[in-house]
């Protein structure tokens, strides 16, 4: 019996020649981008296999993922006027804190900070143009400490202070 010929490995041949042969065929490659480029394809290569093979898992777990964030958000939503803190919150989702950052950082792409915080700024706006609460009544609502902290915030926010924003709102309403 024959040995089969194996292939040359891609890793045994320099970078340097890699882009020489490359450049031979008109093709400029910036250097350290084969070696990056081939780490990342060999890594790569079975999870997109996979993710092909079994799609339905993939959904599976998508689902998953998206159901568990959402719940963690309507929590908030509901303890909005506690002002829970990031350990607390993932307590209740039984998941320690660096999970529920990557929870969030995986379904958001934002940080659970920035996701909150609009959470309670969108809370905020609506209370604003719906209600006739107080600002200091909104502000304990929404989980803000102060009156002058919800106001710094949502001007960040809205380019406007908040009773500013309500006038606005409030006159684009009536009209």
């Amino acid at each position: 019996l024959e040995k089969p010929v194996r292939p040359r490995a891609l890793g045994q041949a320099t970078e340097g020649k890699k882009r020489r042969l490359l450049a031979h065929r008109g093709l400029v490659i910036p250097r350290g981008f084969i070696g990056s480029f081939v780490r990342r394809s060999f890594s790569e290569a079975p999870l997109l296999c996979l993710r092909h093979e079994s799609s339905k898992t993939w959904s599976t777990l998508e689902t998953q993922l998206a159901d568990r964030v959402d719940h963690i958000v309507t929590w908030y939503k509901e303890h909005l006027h506690e002002a829970p803190k990031l350990e607390r919150i993932a307590k209740e989702a039984h998941v320690s804190v660096s999970h529920l950052r990557r929870l969030f950082h995986e379904y958001f792409r934002k940080s659970p900070k920035l996701v909150l915080d609009n959470v309670r700024l969108e809370t905020a706006s609506a209370l604003l143009a719906t209600s006739t609460a107080t600002l200091e009544d909104i502000a304990s609502r929404t989980g803000f400490r102060s009156i002058t902290d919800f106001c710094r915030v949502f001007k960040k926010r809205y380019g406007h202070p908040p009773n500013e924003w309500r006038r606005t709102t409030t006159r684009a309403r009536a009209q």
